[in-house]
């Protein structure tokens, strides 16, 4: 009895096997949008984390929720270390980045990111932390549905004297991609960057503002700019090089309004994979328009409710490529409900 069954298991073995080898290949369309899937991918990441700090700046060790704080820190007081951040994006996406037929089609992603900041007091140097997670579904296009998590570690320079001097830092980023609902991993990648940021500041009357600790409170208008220099480890994929630019511009138009413009550009190249190489050019204008409701208008933070603000968000992302399944292009826009507690 157990040579019979010993003989039947090999058969089947044998037969799989087989079966496994007449299968037809994947059609060639299917073996494309695979390779564009992941040419891919990193660009609509790049684009999710790009919007994500555009509204909740994970280095800002502002008490203040907006983008444009204008409540000075009194000189006594010490920022909250802590903030906890819930978004809630109802956006139209043009291309639905994983989807197979690339349609349109309205996009909900609930997103939390957990952040720390603090300035340490022996050394002019600023520590933070993040952790995001979130889960992007499309109503047209299921397909396109994803998760992701992504941390950041960031060391930079702040003297405490003038927060629009230059400050270098230099960050470490993890980044891994899921399908629903963080079931199955599809990528991974890490990046560790060296750069400087700097900001310089004007009051409503487009004067400038004198250097000081906290004058990004006091200013009307402010233009920042972060530029670093990036390596990536990728699994499954080839490493690169990249250069990253960051300039934006803020304006803090009353207490209750705020704007932002900014645009991400990113020349990446890559290292030879398959004998093949790569170079893209990613490029991510965002435009924010917030308002932030009145004190009254809602209860008090202590009620549980946090600080909500009320965001309207429009961005586009372009990817030029010298292969062509890394030619990528979407547009999106749509209000942001978020909301967030400092501790």
């Amino acid at each position: 009895m157990p040579c019979s069954i010993v003989a039947g298991a090999g058969r089947l073995a044998a037969l799989s096997a087989l079966a496994l080898l007449l299968l037809p290949p994947p059609p060639a369309e299917a073996r494309t949008h695979s390779r564009q899937l992941r040419a891919t991918r990193a660009a609509s990441v790049a684009s999710r984390q790009a919007r994500a700090d555009a509204l909740a700046p994970p280095e800002d060790p502002s008490n203040g929720v907006g983008i444009a704080p204008t409540a000075p820190v009194p000189a006594e007081a010490t920022p909250a270390p802590w903030s906890l951040d819930l978004l809630l994006p109802l956006l139209w996406n043009s291309d639905a980045e994983q989807a197979a037929s690339g349609i349109a089609s309205p996009e909900l992603t609930p997103e939390g990111r957990l952040t720390w900041s603090r300035r340490l007091e022996a050394h002019p140097v600023r520590l933070s932390a993040l952790l995001d997670a979130s889960t992007d579904r499309f109503v047209r296009a299921r397909d396109a549905d994803a998760d992701l998590l992504y941390g950041r570690l960031r060391a930079q320079y702040e003297s405490g004297a003038d927060d629009q001097e230059w400050q270098p830092f230099l960050s470490y980023v993890p980044t891994f991609t899921f399908a629903p609902t963080y079931a199955r991993r599809l990528d991974t990648w890490h990046d560790l960057a060296l750069g400087a940021s700097k900001s310089w500041e004007w009051d409503g009357a487009l004067h400038r503002v004198a250097p000081g600790a906290d004058t990004d409170s006091q200013a009307a208008w402010s233009v920042a700019v972060n530029g670093a220099v990036q390596r990536r480890a990728r699994d499954g994929g080839p490493p690169s090089v990249a250069l990253l630019l960051n300039p934006s511009v803020t304006w803090a138009i009353s207490a209750a309004w705020n704007a932002s413009l900014e645009l991400d550009v990113t020349r990446r190249w890559f290292d030879r994979y398959d004998g093949q190489g790569r170079r893209d050019w990613l490029l991510t204008p965002i435009l924010t328009v917030e308002f932030q409701p009145p004190e009254g208008w809602l209860p008090p933070q202590d009620s549980g409710l946090g600080a909500p603000v009320l965001d309207l968000q429009v961005f586009l992302t372009r990817q030029h490529s010298s292969a062509a399944e890394g030619r990528f292009q979407q547009w999106g826009a749509g209000p942001i409900l978020r909301t967030a507690w400092k501790f």
